[in-house]
């Protein structure tokens, strides 16, 4: 279930406590390299998850299956 947090460490650790609960096997993937995402890509490395890059074009491919939906992440 898609949620938004602010860009801010105590939130983005919550967050990451709530998805690592729900299952064994987590993802993460940004379409950003820094920047926004700085903050979040340094909690996840420091927590030992890793983050693949995922360029624009491919979230843009992707986003075309959840057409009418806005939705851009992947599931």
């Amino acid at each position: 279930m898609p949620r938004r947090v602010a860009n801010d460490e105590p939130q983005l650790l919550e967050l990451l406590t709530d998805v690592l609960a729900l299952g064994d096997e987590v993802t993460w993937e940004t379409d950003l390299a820094d920047g926004g995402a700085a903050l979040a890509i340094a909690i996840l490395v420091n927590h030992d998850q890793p983050v693949p890059y995922v360029s624009g074009r491919a979230v843009h491919r992707a986003s075309e299956s959840y057409r009418g939906e806005g939705r851009t992440e992947f599931r």
